[in-house]
């Protein structure tokens, strides 16, 4: 089994801890022949964990990312699980999501009611819905 990491949803200390935690764990089980991490511009490489061979993708915002460059990125690693950590994936049957917590979820308060505040919290409440 090949499994491809979204690196980009691995920018927090917990998400590495949690990324390098699972790594360990891939490694050790026969089952799994490669870890992949699909590595936007800009990710510092000392991110990526010991024993993940890196893949540069092309990104450039978050929702290209997600819905573009991460399903092509998986085509070009031959990857059977798609992991991403920070509870949203692509619409792809190899996509498994992982919440670290519903606080990484939680409503930023802003001082103005833009609508991409609007936006933002009506995101963030579909998701704890779903969940």
């Amino acid at each position: 089994m090949r499994i491809l990491i979204d690196a980009r949803s691995v920018r927090t200390p917990t998400g590495r801890y949690i990324v390098r935690g699972l790594t360990r764990g891939w490694r050790n089980d026969p089952r799994v022949s490669a870890v992949i991490a699909a590595v936007p511009r800009g990710f510092e490489m000392a991110d990526v964990p010991e024993g993940v061979e890196p893949l540069r993708v092309a990104s450039s915002n978050w929702a290209t990312h997600l819905l573009t460059e991460l399903p092509r990125a998986a085509d070009r690693a031959h990857a059977d699980v798609v992991f991403c950590l920070n509870g949203i994936g692509p619409a792809d049957a190899r996509v498994v999501v992982y919440l670290q917590d519903m606080f990484h979820f939680a409503f930023k308060a802003a001082a103005t009611g833009t609508a991409q505040v609007a936006l933002q919290r009506a995101i963030r409440m579909g998701i704890r819905a779903l969940s």
